[in-house]
Parts: C-alpha cells; structure tokens; sequence
C-alpha cells in the first residue's frame, strides 16, 4: 500500500465517521425497535416480509454508533495531545 492510499483511506474512514457522529443513532435504534415491535400487532403480513430487513438495518445502526464513538475517542485523544504539546511548548 503506497502512502497515498493509505492517506486516502484514512480521510475517507474520518470524513465518514464524522459524519455519523453527528446523527441521532440512539433515537433511530429505538424507532427501529420500536417499528419492529409493532409492527407484528399493526401489520403482520408486512412484517412477515420486512422483519429481516429491520433487524438489519439495526444491526448496522449499531455498527455505525460503534464506528462514530471510535472517532470521538480518536478526536478526544488528538486533542488531549494537542493540549499537551502546547503546555510543553514556550512561547515564542
């Protein structure tokens, strides 16, 4: 892998998980809990056909939520750093 693609995938992995961070992820898992829970009592013929989708959609909402806290950790860790360095740095 050249430094660029890795560089590449980097950004690409950042721009991604930022973006993600900014979503309400807990509120969709429970709205999908919550379609999948009634939606046996509402409608259970689409259910039948939907329950599989629902439960996978879930399941990369969940991923996704992992993926974004991982970048919040990222971030909170760079800027731990930062702070350090600019303590240990004299002024100018």
């Amino acid at each position: 892998m050249t430094q660029q693609e890795y560089q590449m995938i980097q950004d690409f992995l950042t721009t991604q998980a930022a973006m993600l961070a900014k979503l309400d992820l807990d509120g969709f898992i429970d709205a999908n809990s919550r379609a999948d829970s009634l939606g046996t009592i509402k409608d259970p013929t689409l259910y039948r056909k939907a329950y599989k989708e629902l439960d996978a959609i879930r399941d990369l909402a969940i991923r996704a939520k992992l993926y974004a806290n991982a970048y919040l950790q990222l971030n909170r860790i760079a800027e731990k750093g930062e702070r350090e360095e600019s303590k240990s740095t004299p002024p100018s």
